[in-house]
C-alpha cells in the first residue's frame, strides 16, 4: 500500500538525519509520486511537514499521479487495466500474492505512447530483465495505483505542498504519457500547491512522440536537466515506483 510506503520513507529518513545526512531534494515517479503527497499528508497530521522535520528543500513528481481527490481514468480504458492486472495475479508461499511483472508487459505499459505505440527507443526485453525494471508487485499497491475493486490513492487536501510548507513543488509532465495525461499533471500541480501560474510545472516533449511514462529511462539526459538542482550542501534522495 502507498501508505506503507511513505511511512518506509519517512522511516530512512529520520535514520539518515541521524547518521547526518540531509537530502536536499525528494524524486518520485509515479506511484513514488502518491508516496511523497502521502508523506507530507502524514506529517501535517503531526504537526510538521518534510522541509521543518528533514530539511527537504524541493520535492519533484515525475509521471505524478493525483491524490483521490483528483482521481482521473488513464487513456487506456478501466476494463483493460483491470483485466491486464488480473491475469498476472499469483501466489506462492514466500510472497503471498502478488502481480507479476513480466518484461515484455513491462514494456508495453510503460514504453508506449498517446497512440499506444511502442517508442522507438523502448529497451529491449533482455535489458529489462537485467535490470530488474519488471520486478514484481504487491497485489494491494498494483489496485491501489490502477484505482481498482475499491482500492484508491490516499487523500491529500489541497494546498499541502503550498508556500507555506517550505518545499517547492516541481512537477515535471512527460507530454506523451498515457498514465499521466497532461492536463491532469497541471491540475494536480494546482491542486497541491495552489499556484495557478504553474511556475513550477515542466511539460517535456519529444518530436518522435516518445516522452512516455518511463522517459527517464530513454531519456535520462533530457529528463535530469529539467530537474532542479540542490542548493547547498544538500544530497538527493529518490523514491522510486
Amino acid at each position: 500500500m502507498i501508505e506503507d510506503y511513505a511511512r518506509t520513507v519517512i522511516e530512512v529518513l529520520e535514520r539518515l538525519r541521524r547518521e547526518g545526512i540531509r537530502p536536499a531534494i525528494l524524486l518520485g515517479h509515479s506511484q513514488g509520486t502518491s508516496t511523497i503527497q502521502t508523506m507530507q499528508q502524514m506529517l501535517a497530521l503531526e504537526g510538521t511537514d518534510l522541509r521543518t522535520r528533514f530539511g527537504i528543500r524541493d520535492a519533484v513528481l515525475l509521471g505524478a499521479q493525483g491524490p483521490r481527490e483528483l482521481r482521473a481514468g488513464f487513456l487506456l480504458p478501466a476494463d483493460v487495466v483491470a483485466g491486464t492486472i488480473a491475469s498476472l495475479i499469483a501466489t506462492t508461499p514466500e510472497k503471498g500474492t502478488f502481480v507479476q511483472g513480466p518484461p515484455e508487459i513491462f514494456q508495453q505499459l510503460w514504453f508506449v505512447n498517446l497512440e499506444l505505440s511502442l517508442s522507438a527507443a523502448a529497451p529491449s526485453l533482455e535489458t529489462i530483465s537485467a535490470n530488474g525494471w519488471n520486478e514484481d508487485v504487491p497485489l494491494f499497491a498494483a489496485l491501489q495505483a490502477a484505482g481498482q475493486n475499491g482500492f484508491d490513492t490516499p487523500s491529500v487536501p489541497a494546498g499541502v505542498f503550498g508556500p507555506a510548507s517550505g518545499t517547492a513543488l516541481h512537477v515535471i509532465d512527460f507530454a506523451d504519457d498515457p498514465w499521466s495525461l497532461t492536463p491532469q499533471a497541471r491540475d494536480v500541480y494546482r491542486y497541491l500547491t495552489g499556484d495557478p501560474s504553474l511556475c513550477r510545472f515542466v511539460s517535456l516533449t519529444d518530436p518522435d512522440r516518445e516522452a512516455v511514462h518511463d522517459y527517464m529511462i530513454t531519456h535520462a539526459e533530457v529528463v535530469r536537466s529539467a530537474i532542479p538542482l540542490p542548493r547547498g550542501n544538500g544530497r538527493r534522495s529518490a523514491t522510486k515506483r
